[in-house]
């Protein structure tokens, strides 16, 4: 079968920066206009497993698929926490499929590959997918943190996450907003966390009508690194995703993210 070069090209670049995509009506999340108040001390705990603000730098290497159709890649990720997220990806030939440059009010787009240089909002990239997108969501889910569409600060999540506790684990709601507005979506996340440990190991994607619209796992070594990050649809029969080998996940408090890396 010939692989349509532009439209995988397209899938690895927008499964990567959507990071929620999967399919628009999904399974059901249960229970979950039943949670309570999640009590202060384990959002807390969970809280002090995050990684600290600094300038963090990804390589990671990976597979990106669409039905029979898939591409790998390479790439290169530096995050400056709420500044900006810089992504580089390339074929595994080396050949790149796109730059971008995702700024809390901004995105950028370059691919010669796919004929993109494009500058817009979030809505840009929301008319390319289909999706809803937020800089919040995307820098969270690559920095492996607690967040709701609105907000990652933690006073903030203490008011607005919701807790429920079952036989998997710890689960955290950030319930979907609604509404109508640049500030409403209409998506919220769930995230399963583990004791002891309070390490994230799961996010899933929940709209209005509590269905999983995607999936994001999260695959650590024995010594509680993170090794893999994976994105799938909902359904099976919505055969999209993403499995992203993290080869390095480093702090470099002098990271630069510029134009000029552009």
């Amino acid at each position: 079968m010939r692989i349509n070069v532009k439209q995988i090209g397209f899938l690895t670049l927008f499964v990567l920066l959507i990071l929620m995509s999967g399919c628009k009506t999904g399974r059901k999340v249960t229970e979950t206009r039943k949670t309570v108040k999640m009590e202060t001390e384990m959002i807390r705990r969970v809280l002090e497993q995050q990684i600290a603000d600094s300038p963090i730098e990804i390589k990671c290497s990976g597979k990106a698929r669409t039905g029979e159709q898939s591409i790998n890649f390479q790439g290169t990720i530096r995050i400056e926490k709420d500044q900006a997220v810089w992504v580089s990806l390339r074929s595994g030939i080396g050949i790149e499929i796109a730059r971008v440059l995702a700024e809390p009010d901004s995105v950028w787009i370059n691919s010669r590959l796919l004929r993109i240089k494009e500058k817009g909002n979030w809505k840009l990239l929301e008319e390319y997918s289909g999706y809803p997108l937020n800089f919040i969501a995307f820098q969270g889910i690559l920095l492996r943190r607690l967040f709701s569409w609105n907000t990652d600060n933690p006073d903030r999540l203490l008011d607005e996450l919701r807790y429920r506790p079952d036989k998997d684990g710890n689960w955290i709601f950030a319930l979907p907003e609604s509404g109508s507005g640049d500030d409403k979506s209409g998506v919220g996340f769930r995230f399963l966390t583990q004791t002891p440990g309070y390490r994230i190991e799961s996010v899933d994607m929940i709209n209005q009508d509590n269905d999983i619209i995607g999936r994001v796992f999260y695959q650590y070594d024995e010594n509680g690194f993170i090794k893999r990050i994976s994105i799938k649809g909902a359904e099976k029969s919505n055969d999209i995703g993403l499995d992203m080998d993290i080869k390095s996940y480093e702090v470099i408090p002098d990271l630069d993210i510029s134009y000029k890396k552009w």
